[in-house]
């Protein structure tokens, strides 16, 4: 099992580029790539971002 700081957990099947990861996301966890993973990483990053900016404006 591997906890990422963002709160994201996991758990490595292999640890090839295309192992498999048990991807906790609520409310179903799914078996995703690694690809996929960092993926969905990567847009709930960028989301959380641009949600900051927008409330940042709201406040302007």
């Amino acid at each position: 099992m591997v906890s990422m700081s963002n709160g994201h957990e996991f758990t490595v099947e292999n640890e090839e580029e295309n192992s498999r990861l048990v991807y906790k996301s609520q409310p179903n966890p799914r078996l995703v790539t690694l690809k996929q993973y960092w993926k969905i990483v990567c847009q709930t990053h960028f989301d959380r971002v641009r949600n900051a900016i927008i409330d940042e404006k709201m406040l302007l």
